[in-house]
């Protein structure tokens, strides 16, 4: 069967298998009215996948295989393919959305990927996670990781807190050599340290204790 734009379109029952020995290649082509010669022509047109139970697996079938070397690993591939990329170009979005009270779709969180640095001999990226405040503040990054720089940590719109909690009795440990920098703005907001029960044990303030 065909669909209107004269593409497959095939309706089953039960359970439907798409089986190849090789490599199995499933391309959106938008409005184009002719076949593709190369990957850079398949850029018009979507691909969507829709579930009822709204799940989707992937699974290794080979169950005699060793996966300690990652020979066998299920890989998800996310390519941006542009042959002159830039420094801050995003690479790929994962949205997660839902609909809100208003029965708008929204973003409630995103993780982005993008190129830090595109120079050959000094590659670097970007990982952000973004989480949606309040309907008026939108998305906001309470993660961001470079490769060629810090690891940042945020609280959501800067506006609350950042928790860094362990499981009762565990630690949080630091490498030999390495520097924990508690900051304050313009030394006029203090560092407030707290027992289990939630009360105060130590209040530095500015750069004194």
């Amino acid at each position: 069967m065909e669909g209107s734009g004269g593409g497959a379109q095939a309706t089953v029952d039960s359970d439907m298998r798409l089986q190849s020995a090789g490599k199995m290649l499933i391309r959106g082509l938008g409005d184009a009215t002719s076949g593709p010669t190369s990957l850079s022509s398949w850029n018009t047109g979507d691909i969507e996948f829709q579930s009822g139970d709204g799940k989707f697996t992937f699974i290794d079938t080979n169950e005699n295989g060793n996966n300690t070397g990652g020979t066998n690993r299920i890989e998800l591939d996310l390519i941006n393919n542009n042959s002159n990329p830039g420094n801050g170009e995003t690479i790929s979005n994962i949205h997660m959305k839902a609909k809100n009270s208003a029965g708008s779709m929204v973003d409630y969180v995103r993780i982005l990927t993008a190129i830090k640095d595109e120079t050959s001999t000094s590659t670097a990226g970007r990982f952000q996670i973004d989480v949606r405040g309040t309907s008026s503040n939108g998305l906001f990054s309470v993660l961001q990781a470079y490769g060629d720089g810090n690891t940042e940590v945020r609280s959501l719109g800067d506006t609350g807190n950042v928790v860094l909690r362990t499981v009762s009795g565990r630690s949080v440990s630091f490498f030999a050599g390495t520097n924990l920098d508690l900051s304050t703005a313009n030394n006029s907001t203090s560092i407030v340290i707290y027992n289990a029960a939630g009360t105060a044990v130590k209040t530095i303030y500015g750069t004194t204790g």
